[in-house]
């Protein structure tokens, strides 16, 4: 579980090499190659974890719920998610319940997406 502070934002509507490069500058502002821990979260999108990956190198990258459900669980990962959130319920007293109700969550989604075949 992770826990925000003292977050800071860059928005650009374009081209995603310019949100890169304002990316960097904001990272440098907030000295993040001196930072212990880092993280990126993002929607999934290959295009941000480019960006991530060219300019800030995280130690952590996280997709939001959402899109994590619609891009992996949607691709029959449902139980294998499912079963690691049981998992680390058993491990993590204090966030049990959250994580029981995302495994009961998850393995509800288990369904796999059938490509789509022009005949």
């Amino acid at each position: 579980m992770a826990y925000a502070y003292a977050q800071s934002y860059v928005t650009h509507l374009g081209e995603p090499a310019t949100l890169g490069r304002k990316m960097w500058a904001k990272a440098r502002e907030r000295h993040w190659a001196a930072a212990d821990k880092t993280q990126v979260l993002g929607d999934g999108a290959v295009w941000i974890w480019n960006l991530a990956n060219e300019f800030l190198l995280p130690k952590i990258t996280t997709t939001d719920w959402y899109n994590a459900a619609e891009t992996l669980l949607f691709q029959g990962h449902a139980e294998q998610i499912s079963a690691m959130l049981s998992q680390r319920a058993a491990l993590l007293p204090n966030q049990a319940d959250s994580l029981r109700s995302q495994a009961t969550a998850s393995s509800r989604l288990n369904c796999r997406v059938i490509p789509y075949h022009k005949t």
